[in-house]
């Protein structure tokens, strides 16, 4: 079976300065891997290049076995729609829609049935420990709410490969050990692949 994500002899520069220098790993199924370093080393660089969101200098990046340089934007688009979840560092839920329609909102993107969707969405919040919230506004969430709610919005459908970009930044110590044990228990119950 090929690794989630494989990175091989990837580059990365803006202007003269240059980010990732000769990045190599291999993300096996099932597996999680950590990456820490200071601000501004390349960590969530590496994550938008794992989305190909941005592409490198030079060097390889694999997803399942596919090197993401030779896919077409639609391409890219399904597996990140599909295959890939994404908790960005900063907060990227919908402030004009409900907890259920944010967590929703990729599956109907994606033409999932109202029936499938509310399966789903069912299974995901409760997961997070957000069942019962579905009508709340994300403003009525506490920070710690929040990020579980992100964590839902990337968890739908259980994707094979999760990003994760400093989930719990700015949570206090327990909301962030809550969303830690998400994360771990997303990896074990479903074989989840994590980059953190």
């Amino acid at each position: 079976m090929s690794p989630a994500i494989e990175f091989r002899n990837v580059f990365l520069s803006f202007d003269d300065h240059v980010v990732l220098h000769d990045i190599s790993f291999t993300l096996d199924q099932g597996e999680m891997i950590v990456l820490t370093g200071v601000s501004g080393s390349g960590k969530s660089l590496l994550l938008r290049l794992a989305m190909g969101l941005i592409k490198p200098d030079s060097g390889q990046i694999f997803i399942e076995g596919r090197e993401i340089e030779n896919l077409t934007e639609p391409e890219l688009l399904n597996i990140r729609g599909g295959l890939m979840g994404m908790v960005f560092q900063e907060d990227s839920l919908f402030t004009g829609l409900p907890v259920y329609e944010n967590t929703a909102y990729r599956l109907e993107e994606h033409g999932w049935s109202d029936e499938e969707v509310q399966r789903a969405v069912t299974e995901v919040l409760r997961f997070v420990g957000l069942d019962g919230e579905e009508a709340k506004m994300p403003e009525e969430l506490s920070g710690g709410m929040k990020r579980r709610l992100e964590i839902a919005r990337a968890l739908i459908g259980w994707p094979r490969i999760m990003l994760f970009d400093e989930p719990t930044m700015s949570l206090d110590p327990l909301a962030a050990l809550k969303v830690l044990d998400l994360m771990i228990r997303a990896r074990d119950i479903n074989q989840i692949s994590s980059l953190y």
